[in-house]
């Protein structure tokens, strides 16, 4: 029941499902990387229509 309360508003904010959402934002992930003693951030770059939807996932609640 709990699961169904926290998936709800990431569905409510990008329109998509939990499934459908999870399957497109995995393939845009940042990671670090230890060469040579050195730690290289690397990061996938996001298309734009992909920033709209985090952005719309990170924005405040409206007032009801």
């Amino acid at each position: 029941m709990a699961a169904m309360a926290v998936g709800h508003l990431p569905e409510k904010r990008s329109g998509l499902s939990i499934k459908r959402l999870v399957r497109t934002l995995k393939r845009y992930r940042t990671f670090e990387l230890t060469i040579a003693g050195q730690t290289v951030h690397a990061a996938s770059p996001v298309p734009t229509e992909f920033a709209e939807l985090i952005d719309r996932l990170n924005a405040p609640d409206l007032p009801h």
